[in-house]
């Protein structure tokens, strides 16, 4: 699967996390492809949800819902 969440952003919050540590580029890599994984989990379950609902819209509320079980 191609990387889609840019690679800048996710070091800083991954360096924030953890107390301003070195983040080596492979740790940097590995994360993005875990939460890009989870991403799409979520993802599934929330398509779930709405098509369950006859709904054609992800609303905040879907999101939630889905999180919070």
């Amino acid at each position: 699967m191609a990387k889609e969440l840019p690679i800048a952003p996710v070091k800083r919050l991954l360096k924030k996390a953890t107390n301003d540590k070195r983040v080596s580029d492979a740790a940097v890599d590995a994360f993005i492809e875990y939460i890009e994984k989870f991403i799409m989990n979520v993802g599934d379950e929330i398509n779930d949800l709405v098509e369950y609902n006859h709904k054609k819209t992800v609303t905040k509320d879907d999101i939630i819902f889905v999180m919070e079980r």
